[in-house]
């Protein structure tokens, strides 16, 4: 069963969500929805969907309905009142949700996530710190070696470093970091085509250029040596360390099969100019799927009917691929 928690209630996340799942029906087995009873009935009626519900607030009222059947769409209620414009409130249903989704994938009760968009700024006014929902997972499950990815069925990006200043990101590049983000990478495309015998995988330099042979940089050189030490071992080709303003026209013409970035921004950049309305986060290196729209909370055009669903949907049919294999 997947788990989706509601994210932000004050943002985009009920709406696609709602109008996600109204498009998934005969799925409707395979999903829990997890959040406040009286937001998602809220803009449930908002944007006049006619989605309809079973409500549990307990484990073992879920366990029941597990056994018994239900009607409608399942929701975990995680007991908190929903009140509009109240911001702090809305933060602690977010979080609410995800600390559930964490304790109900200990108990074995869902087998992956999807989130829905929340604000890192108002989460870590209640709990301090909130660096993402990758972040928070790893470290809930004391996850050390992880990556952030974004797919699309075009163009499939990991990130080697995450939520970090720019600043840092020459001293977080280091062997060990590239080696696990390179064999989570292969393990991800193996994963997303089994019957592929034989994968192209493109890595990103740091500096302009890639440090055209030291004059603009020397950082290149670690992975230079991580590459050398991988060359003949596995089913893949690597293409780099490539010019980062050229990296992903290379991407294109020599259809890789994913790209490795060395900081945020390097990879995102391309991937939301191409698939900002389609395309889903991932995170990689977790025993289970989770995965979340590419894109934020949208609280400037909640309410107006104008949000996207298309990555919130494409987020859970990746799921239910996984669900179903």
């Amino acid at each position: 069963m997947i788990g989706i928690t509601i994210g932000d209630p004050l943002g985009i996340g009920p709406e696609v969500i709602l109008k996600s799942i109204k498009r998934l029906r005969k799925y409707r087995k395979n999903l829990l929805l997890i959040g406040s009873k009286e937001a998602f009935l809220f803009w449930n009626d908002v944007y006049s969907l006619g989605n309809e519900f079973s409500f549990v607030g307990t484990d073992d009222e879920l366990i029941k309905k597990l056994k018994t059947g239900w009607s409608g769409f399942l929701v975990y209620d995680v007991g908190l009142g929903f009140e509009k414009n109240d911001f702090y409130s809305s933060a602690r249903i977010a979080i609410r949700s995800i600390d559930l989704s964490i304790s109900l994938l200990r108990a074995g009760l869902i087998s992956s996530i999807v989130n829905g968009p929340v604000s890192k700024e108002n989460i870590s006014k209640i709990i301090g710190e909130f660096k993402g929902h990758t972040w928070y997972y790893a470290k809930a499950f004391r996850f050390e070696n992880y990556n952030m990815a974004f797919y699309s069925k075009d163009v499939r990006v990991v990130l080697v470093t995450e939520h970090v200043p720019l600043r840092e990101v020459f001293y977080l590049i280091t062997e060990d970091r590239l080696k696990f983000t390179i064999n989570n990478t292969l393990s991800w495309i193996r994963s997303l085509y089994p019957s592929k015998e034989r994968f192209k995988v493109g890595i990103c330099g740091i500096n302009p250029h890639a440090g055209e042979g030291g004059k603009l940089g020397n950082e290149e050189e670690v992975i230079l040596r991580v590459l050398e030490g991988m060359k003949g071992k596995m089913e893949v080709e690597f293409f780099g360390p490539l010019p980062p303003d050229t990296a992903f026209l290379e991407y294109r013409r020599n259809e890789f099969d994913a790209m490795i970035c060395m900081y945020h921004d390097q990879g995102l950049i391309p991937f939301k100019l191409l698939h900002f309305e389609d395309g889903i986060n991932v995170s990689l290196g977790f025993p289970f799927v989770r995965t979340t729209p590419d894109h934020g909370t949208g609280f400037s055009i909640a309410g107006k009917n104008l949000a996207s669903y298309k990555s919130m949907l494409n987020a859970i049919k990746y799921n239910l691929f996984f669900e179903n294999m």
